[in-house]
């Protein structure tokens, strides 16, 4: 992973990933919607799964499978 350019006023930081270490982020963030559903908190785990769903989405425009 190379950081590109980071934004301390925002809380942001860009970088560029190889699929395989998106491919990653998507399993974590699956996984983390997956435990905080099993404790019911319902809230997190919507985020985690928006956040797991933003991630598929981009990674299906950029290679299309």
């Amino acid at each position: 992973m190379n950081i590109i350019k980071t934004n301390n006023e925002t809380s942001t930081v860009t970088v560029e990933l190889e699929w395989f270490e998106l491919d990653h982020f998507i399993k974590e963030y699956d996984e983390n919607a997956g435990r905080y559903l099993r404790d019911n908190d319902l809230e997190r785990a919507m985020f985690w799964a928006k956040r797991s769903k933003q991630l598929r989405e981009t990674r299906t425009e950029l290679v299309g499978k």
